[in-house]
């Protein structure tokens, strides 16, 4: 290592990478081609005409007050895996190698770079001449393993999958790989989530949750009889109970009903601040506890009972940093909905329309967010308009349902990881062409099969109601697996030094370990 990062240093070295044999390398022994802007960075879109981005601006709440639920959360496109994969092997490249001591070559070539939608179909990329330059710059590639990574599946990639389907030695990473038996050297990995790792997230976790004390902002009770409501104040009650408290537990003595069958719940707002974030959450409780998720709040999950008085707990134990698995557990009480989907839907897609009509019809447990028409990938307001309350949504949740879209994968299932929240997949290729990055995905997931979604005595939300009770040690080896693989399941800014492999790293490691078939 020491001869390696002397040679790096050597402005000699450095003016000759990629030429006479010289190339950045990692420590591992893997080297970067040196291809020219136009075949990554200063490759441009048909439609925008932009560059590829790679993790994104970070998010911040809308009153540019930090907020613990958004730290580590970037504007990330899903299709810039390519872009992602080379600023972090710029990082890692912290040696100039001969050729002789590559044990394997990395081809930077944004292969798949687009965003055009035409009639909401994506278009395939097909550029043969590039194609064809970027592996003739290749010189070694008949020779040692090579990879190139493909921002989109491998449906979308079916050209040059055709064309470099000869290269044998050439491994393509790619977010889904939907045809496994028909193309060789092809290698799913995760998709590009919001999360990404930065160190200095670990400090901010020990000292966020401890310190939190919570500010009621709103508090009320009423009935609802006949859709007429009748709400009482009772901010100042609540208040004295509970301001500047880590968590308390409340109650609304009420003698009767004002007529029989009326609904009756408890409602509210209230924040956890320290001397760094706050969090906003919406609470609810009583007989008609229903779990929607409001504008700008994820809602604190209370027990539902029919008793009036029974007591009503709030705390600020979930107030972290990011993620559950910055901290080590995810198997406390999520603080949220006990299910939730978000999502859109097309005609077709039948599991999908089923499981948006399941979620909507249950809003005691799943909590539903229509995503609208989906846009096209470049859509830089997507993550300021809508992904801030899928992201507190998911980050709150139990499970998560994940049914297939245009194909069965979905960027979807990684945020769920990455956030703590068990995917629910209704197909096993959703999860299962992972098996590099996720070979016991079982362990962190609830497979229902499709075929039961279009049974009519069969909800999802019911059955997921009913397999937290009555299994719930269950629940907690899932979330407790889904804490040990989350951050191999992101793409970190910065890796850990004590936290195993990221997404990227066991990429590269796959590749060191890889032979070709005979």
């Amino acid at each position: 290592v020491v001869l390696c990062l002397a040679r790096f240093l050597s402005r000699d070295a450095q003016n000759q990478t990629g030429d006479g044999g010289q190339y950045k390398a990692t420590v591992s022994g893997i080297c970067m081609y040196d291809l020219p802007p136009e075949f990554n960075v200063g490759l441009k879109d048909s439609k925008f005409q932009t560059t590829e981005p790679d993790f994104g601006p970070k998010f911040v709440s809308a009153n540019s007050v930090p907020d613990a639920h958004f730290l580590g959360s970037y504007a990330t496109n899903q299709f810039s895996l390519e872009a992602i994969f080379y600023t972090r092997f710029l990082q890692a490249a912290s040696c100039i190698m001969h050729s002789s001591e590559c044990k394997a070559f990395y081809v930077p070539y944004f292969v798949s770079w687009e965003t055009s939608a035409v009639s909401g179909q994506w278009l395939e990329v097909d550029r043969p001449e590039m194609d064809e330059k970027a592996i003739q710059a290749a010189t070694y590639i008949h020779e040692k393993p090579h990879f190139i990574v493909m921002g989109r599946t491998a449906h979308n990639m079916r050209s040059f999958l055709e064309r470099t389907a000869h290269y044998k030695n050439l491994i393509k990473f790619t977010i889904e790989n939907t045809y496994p038996d028909k193309f060789r050297n092809v290698v799913a990995v995760p998709y590009p989530t919001w999360f990404h790792y930065d160190p200095t997230l670990d400090d901010q976790v020990r000292s966020a949750s401890s310190s939190a004390r919570m500010v009621i902002q709103q508090a009320a009770y009423g009935y609802n009889c006949n859709h007429k409501i009748d709400v009482n104040n009772y901010f100042e009650a609540m208040s004295s109970e509970c301001s500047w408290k880590n968590s308390c537990t409340t109650s609304v003595a009420v003698s009767s009903d004002p007529a029989p069958g009326c609904q009756k719940e408890l409602f509210g707002r209230f924040q956890c601040v320290d001397s760094k974030f706050q969090t906003s959450w919406a609470f609810k409780a009583g007989s008609n506890c229903g779990t929607q998720v409001a504008a700008s709040t994820n809602l604190l999950g209370m027990q539902c009972g029919e008793a009036w008085q029974a007591p009503v707990h709030l705390s600020c134990a979930g107030h972290t940093v990011g993620p559950c698995w910055l901290s080590g557990s995810c198997t406390h009480e999520r603080p949220g909905a006990l299910v939730s989907f978000a999502g859109s839907v097309k005609p077709r897609e039948v599991a999908r329309t089923q499981c948006y009509e399941h979620c909507r019809s249950r809003p005691n447990h799943c909590a539903l967010y229509d995503t609208g028409k989906r846009a096209d990938s470049s859509d830089d307001t997507f993550f300021e308009n809508k992904a801030a309350n899928m992201y507190k949504m998911i980050l709150a949740s139990t499970f998560c349902l994940q049914p297939p879209g245009d194909t069965p994968t979905r960027k979807g299932i990684f945020d769920s990881l990455t956030l703590g929240c068990i995917p629910v997949v209704f197909d096993q290729n959703s999860m299962a062409w992972y098996e590099v990055h996720l070979p016991n995905w079982q362990q962190v997931a609830v497979f229902v099969p499709s075929a039961k979604l279009a049974h009519q005595s069969f909800n999802v939300v019911d059955y997921l109601v009913d397999l937290a009770g009555s299994m719930p040690g269950l629940i907690k080896r899932k979330q407790q697996a889904i804490a040990d693989i989350a951050y191999r399941s992101q793409y970190s800014r910065t890796p850990s030094a004590h936290r195993g492999q990221d997404a990227f790293e066991h990429s590269l490691d796959y590749v060191l370990q890889w032979t070709p078939e005979a």
